[in-house]
């Protein structure tokens, strides 16, 4: 017997939207395609909050009542298997692929069907959404790796070109130790506007 594993991801991940989603807020459920990725996003309220280790997530059930109709149907294969099975199969179906876990306002699966190496563009709108992550996160004082586990971007050079230098260069970002920029200790925190 042939399973589509490309069926059983997405699958996976439309079912993870209607089970998950939060359901008294006005904000829709968002399915793009691009060229290199997948994003899939739907309102939450969170119950963790930021990037999600895709080794180590567990499993919590936001609306319970339709998880059980979902495996009374036979539509999931038990309650909280969805971002783990996209963990199994994703490998087999696309070999350099991964993907990412944030919760925030918006939960947002991303499932990237190349390396990140490779597929380094981005959107102007995905970039401006991690820029304006990026500054909301440094409301205190963090360190590059910090930033860059956050977003969940592997490659540090990419991240310093398209992410760090722009917003230091635009003035929205500062170094905590200006004086010694190449700092072991260096962090970069959000610019303070002046009152």
């Amino acid at each position: 017997m042939r399973i589509s594993l490309r069926d059983k991801i997405f699958r996976e991940l439309v079912a993870n939207l209607l089970v998950h989603r939060e359901y008294t807020k006005a904000d829709v459920a968002r399915i793009l395609i691009y060229k290199d990725r997948v994003e899939f996003t739907n309102p939450t309220i969170p119950h963790w909050g930021g990037n999600f280790d895709p080794d180590t997530i567990v499993p919590f059930q936001k609306n319970p009542l339709i998880s059980k109709m979902f495996l009374q149907l036979g539509w999931v294969e038990k309650i909280g298997s969805g971002l783990l099975n996209v963990k199994k199969y994703l490998p087999r179906y696309a070999p350099q692929g991964s993907f990412r876990v944030r919760e925030s306002d918006i939960f947002s699966v991303t499932v990237y069907l190349e390396s990140e190496q490779v597929t380094q563009q981005v959107s102007p709108e995905e970039n401006q959404r991690r820029f304006a992550a990026v500054l909301e996160f440094c409301e205190i004082p963090r360190t590059r790796k910090e930033i860059q586990d956050m977003l969940g971007l592997k490659d540090r050079e990419n991240f310093r070109k398209t992410i760090l230098v722009p917003l230091i260069s635009s003035g929205q970002l500062q170094l905590l130790y200006p004086d010694k920029p190449k700092s072991s200790h260096q962090k970069y925190v959000r610019k303070r506007l002046q009152s």
